[in-house]
This record gives C-alpha cells, structure tokens and sequence, in this order.
C-alpha cells in the first residue's frame, strides 16, 4: 500500500506534478507560518511598539500599490499558450521591472503627503526605502511563473523559505543593534534581494531581457482586468484595521494597539512581513486556476 502511494508521487505526470506541488505547497506554508510566529515572538521583544504600527501602515500602502497596479502578468504567463515562449516572457518581464520602477517613484511622491497626513515625519523616510523592495522584485524572473505553470512548486517552495529564514535573521540581528524602525525597513529590501538572487540563480530557464512585442504586451495586460475586484475586496479587508488604527489619532499611543496585535498575524497570510510579490503570486494562481 505504502508503494502505491508513493508511486502516486513519483514521475513527470500532471497528477504527481500537482501531488508533489499540493504537499510542497501546504508543507511550506506551515513552515513559513511558524517562522513568522517565531520573527513575531522575537522583534516584539526586541523593538518598541511603533515601529510595527509604522510598518503596519507601510505595509498597507505598498501592498496597495501592487494590487492596484496588477496588470495580470503571472496569471497571464500560467494561462496563456505562449506561456513558455521566451519573447512573451521577456516582454512579460519587461512590463514587470516597469511596473516596479512605476511603484517605487509613486512611493517617492506620496511619501511626505502620507507623512503629514499620519503626522509621522518618519514616513516620509521609511515609505520610499521600503517601496525599493518593490523595485527590487520587479527584476524577478519570470522562470518562477514558469515554476507555477508547470507544477514544479518543490525548489521555488524551498528557495522561498530560504529567503524567509535569512530575511528574519536580518531583522533580529539589525533589531539587536538597531532597535528602530530601519530594522524592519533593511531587512525587507534585504530579502526582496536574496529573493532575486536565489530566483536568478537556482531557478531553470533562459534569462530575461528587455523586450517589447506589442501582441505579447496586449494579452498580459488585457488579462489583468479579472484580477481588480479580487484585489480590492482583499486590500480592503487586510486595511481596514491598519488604516483606521493609524488615522484614527496622531499620538503615539495608539502605535500600542498594533504592538499587541502583532504577534496574532502570524496566522494572516498576508502579515506585514508578506512582501506584496507574495500577495500577487498567490492572487495570480487563484486566477489562473479559475480560467483554467
């Protein structure tokens, strides 16, 4: 019986290829959440109770920022049939890096007018470097939608998990030292980085280059019209808290509130150390998934 089953798992079949990639997936989702658990437990100790009230307003804005942004370029690598034709994918990538740079300079610009919104001058500060992660991942590859096409989930989930681990040393480590804000604002730009390197460079596939074909541009970006209703009911609910607890008063107690309701976001998917890339990757398979 035991070798039934793990013949299930084995070959290059689309039913072992989603076996694996269900196992994969749900395994590093378990482990991803105890790690976040445990980054909670230690950065709560370590720094004071407005840094995550910062961060959870931040957080906020930059995941806005790439939901509302979508143009649909991962569901539309997934669903389409030139879906492993290199010229799609770099035009693909090519939208992806401007969508990025797009991200960062809007991040720039709203900086100082969220900061005297918030009465917070900090944020003037944070909200540009933190949106540098956004640029960052808008280099990724497009060998990891590629991974997701094809099932091959085991060394993406790896690879992210990696990130993950080395991303919470950071942060300890710069918490340790620092014990600011700027810990949680490194350690974010630092593993959007180690992200695009791991992806870049144990990810299989060609590597991207800048490219535009407008048939290419035309379908990924038509595609992304299915994804705004999903993303505003998300970014809605995941805001309403962080927002309001934020503009609801301008002293620095209410930062406290966040303080204790942070270690209880370990089990949101979408805590605020989930990079907005996580958000939109994990959107794009749901959509794909439903015009499949």
């Amino acid at each position: 019986m035991i070798a039934s089953v793990k013949s299930r798992f084995v070959g290059a079949s689309l039913n072992a290829r989603f076996l694996r990639g269900s196992v994969f997936t749900l395994g590093g989702y378990a482990a991803s959440q105890a790690l976040r658990l445990a980054s909670n437990l230690i950065l709560t100790r370590l720094l004071f109770p407005e840094a995550f009230g910062l961060m959870a307003l931040v957080a906020v804005i930059m995941q806005g920022l790439a939901m509302f942004s979508d143009v649909g370029v991962s569901p539309a690598i997934m669903q389409s049939k030139r879906g492993d034709d290199q010229r799609f994918l770099d035009t693909a990538w090519t939208i992806q890096v401007l969508r990025g740079a797009l991200l960062w300079l809007v991040a720039c610009v709203i900086a100082i007018p969220v900061a005297q919104i918030y009465d917070e001058p900090l944020l003037a500060w944070v909200l540009p470097c933190s949106g540098i992660s956004l640029l960052i991942a808008g280099f990724n590859p497009t060998r990891v939608d590629t991974a997701n096409r094809h099932l091959l989930l085991g060394r993406l989930t790896g690879l992210d998990l990696i990130a993950q681990v080395l991303g919470l040393i950071i942060a300890v480590v710069l918490a340790w030292f620092l014990q600011t804000v700027w810990a949680l604002v490194i350690s974010g730009v630092a593993t959007a980085i180690i992200l695009l390197v791991l992806y870049s460079v144990f990810l299989p596939g060609a590597a991207n280059r800048f490219l535009w074909e407008k048939s290419a541009a035309a379908e990924l970006i038509s595609f992304g019209k299915w994804d705004f209703p999903e993303h505003d009911l998300r970014l809605s609910l995941y805001a309403r808290r962080q927002v309001s607890v934020g503009k609801v008063s301008t002293s620095r107690p209410v930062w406290h509130l966040q303080y204790w309701l942070f270690p209880c976001q370990f089990s949101h998917p979408y805590g605020w150390n989930a990079d907005a890339e996580d958000v939109d990757s994990d959107l794009s398979r749901k959509a794909a998934f439903r015009e499949s």
